[in-house]
């Protein structure tokens, strides 16, 4: 079979080796993004997200895929792909209202650099910038040279970032042990693609995080990971079970589920499971187990469903007795309590 283009106006280019060696991995509405993203370089998120019948998140989801990929370089929504050079010389656009830049989302951990003048000139305009960046001197423990100190008047002055959330971000960047500017620029601008640009949404955020800390320290020892740092998407995972408020018994009974239902256990599939019960309701280790059976019912299973049917109750399960087992550990057996009580 011969396939022949037939090219209008435009020629769309795609990085051969980068989108056949992915093509695989890639999802319908990245390779959509990807068509449309290169096609038109200089379209906003919301003209590539109605152009190709996605969200906006989506598109920015696909455009991270892409970069990560070695697809395409991404600065921001309207940016096309530029190359490290350039990305490191923008500028900030002075005419650009605050709102607008609060809204604008940054997908590449690079930030415009200011000049020593145009730091200079900004701290004439704003004496405050100089006592932010000798309060945050003494939260690293260190004198800042005219680029780091550069790099706040950025942070405040570019990313709209509020003075109190600066000096935040900095004191528990410092408490682990990270007094880099590069890494403190690199968190901010993860932290700003996420939606936290406020210190009261910062103050959540760790708050969230110190409270993960509980759950990746019981995810660690029963998956047996050891000391191995958690993946940034296991991270996220483990913060949508904090914010959907799973309690331990579900955590232990989707793990469960897991073990016996995954070729591969993991954080992902088990979030798979956790995410399934959510969307349905199923809080309690007494609703999972009667909507099995009523799933049971319903499809007319006479045997184990195929491990990647979650819809079944979020996992497959081995037998039945495993599953009354894993209810039992998490809920408590109480006919067994009986009959123990009966010796």
């Amino acid at each position: 079979m011969k396939i022949t283009p037939k090219f209008g106006n435009k020629i769309i280019t795609l990085p051969n080796a980068q989108v056949i060696l992915n093509l695989k991995e890639a999802s319908a509405e990245q390779l959509k993004v990807l068509i449309y993203s290169l096609a038109e370089q200089n379209a906003s998120a919301e003209a590539i997200a109605a152009g190709c019948g996605v969200t906006k998140d989506a598109v920015k989801e696909a455009l991270i895929f892409w970069k990560e990929k070695g697809a395409i370089s991404v600065v921001g929504l309207k940016g096309g792909a530029k190359t490290a050079a350039k990305e490191s010389e923008a500028t900030p656009e002075p005419e650009q209202g605050d709102d607008e830049k609060k809204k604008r989302i940054y997908l590449s951990d690079r930030l415009p650099r200011y000049t020593e003048e145009e730091v200079e000139r900004k701290l004439r305009a704003r004496p405050e910038l100089k006592s932010l960046i000798d309060e945050c001197c003494d939260i690293l423990g260190d004198i800042l040279n005219s680029t780091e100190a550069g790099d706040i008047v950025v942070l405040n002055d570019y990313l709209q970032l509020g003075e109190d959330y600066i000096m935040l971000l900095c004191s528990h960047c410092a408490a682990s042990g990270h007094t880099s500017l590069q890494y403190i620029k690199t968190v901010a601008v993860r932290l700003f693609n996420e939606g936290i640009t406020e210190y009261s949404d910062l103050e959540a955020y760790y708050e969230r995080r110190e409270a993960a800390k509980g759950i990746e320290g019981k995810i660690k020892k029963l998956f047996g990971i050891g000391n191995r740092e958690f993946s940034q998407s296991e991270r996220d995972c483990i913060d949508s079970w904090l914010a959907w408020k799973i309690p331990d018994n579900i955590i232990d009974l989707a793990f469960d589920a897991t073990i016996a239902g995954a070729s591969k256990p993991g954080v992902a599939y088990m979030h798979s499971v956790i995410k399934n019960w959510y969307n349905e309701g199923l809080d309690t280790p007494e609703k999972i187990a009667k909507n099995r059976e009523e799933h049971k019912k319903k499809n007319g299973y006479a045997k184990k469903p195929n491990s990647s049917d979650i819809s079944y109750y979020g996992g497959s399960f081995d037998t039945d007795d495993f599953f009354n087992a894993a209810v039992a550990r998490s809920y408590g057996d109480p006919d067994k309590e009986k009959s123990e009580g009966k010796d």
